[in-house]
């Protein structure tokens, strides 16, 4: 048909308008296509899920947090949102852009009251982590309780830049494989010349949380992969 000349968003996906074609046309077309039942229908149900009530939760070291099972819209709207409060230094590294709403159906998708999120993949990922930030990080949550929470719902693994690897070492995670940063697959809002390029670390979860907080340290004692694919099967095999 040609190519876009615009975009608009329907259920939080950006949907292309072709030439010669008009925006009611496009989303008439997006409405009947396989992939818009799916994220139609997971919209309802998110909507439905909104009245239900937060669960109670306490870590290891006694922080609480008020957290429950979301539906696959609601997550993206609250991980957007989460994203949005983290200064630009920091959100590019938040992913919040490869994952489709088809994918979270699959998946454990899990908001907190003050608004962060996680979700776990059905072969324990942990993925889409965020916290929600305000400037008073009394009325904020605590990213490890998060993570810990990840952890005894069946999280197992991760990946990435190496400017969270301070955090998630410390949250009990070992490093395993890594591989250089690819400008080509540089996520939206990483700034060439501003933004580091860093390595992208895979990680299995051990509970040690003695790992050394230099990530140029996991770097010097694991040997570099040539891709991120190469990487993570290396990683998947260590857990499995």
């Amino acid at each position: 048909m040609g190519n876009p000349t615009g975009w608009f968003t329907m259920n939080g996906v950006h949907i292309p308008i072709m030439e010669g074609q008009s925006k009611a046309e496009a989303a008439k077309k997006y409405m009947n296509s396989k992939y818009g039942k799916t994220v139609a229908k997971l919209s309802t149900k998110s909507s439905n899920n909104k009245n239900k009530s937060y669960n109670k939760y306490t870590d290891a070291k006694g922080n609480t947090i008020d957290i429950k099972q979301s539906e696959p819209k609601e997550f993206k709207d609250t991980l957007d949102k989460a994203k949005s409060t983290n200064p630009s230094t920091d959100a590019w590294r938040v992913d919040n852009y490869s994952h489709t709403m088809a994918d979270y159906s699959k998946d454990k998708l899990f908001i907190t009251k003050r608004g962060s999120c996680v979700a776990v993949t059905p072969d324990g990922d942990i993925i889409s982590v965020c916290a929600k930030r305000t400037g008073d990080r009394n009325k904020e949550d605590r990213g490890r309780t998060i993570m810990e929470y990840a952890v005894k719902n069946g999280g197992k693994k991760l990946d990435s830049f190496s400017g969270n690897h301070g955090f998630y070492v410390k949250c009990g995670f070992e490093p395993v494989s890594w591989c250089k940063f690819d400008e080509q697959y540089a996520p939206p809002g990483w700034r060439k010349g501003i933004d580091k390029p860093e390595p992208i670390i895979f990680y299995k979860y051990t509970g040690n949380t003695n790992i050394s907080t230099d990530y140029k340290v996991a770097l010097k004692n694991i040997k570099m992969s040539n891709d991120y694919d190469t990487a993570m099967n290396i990683r998947d095999k260590e857990v499995k």
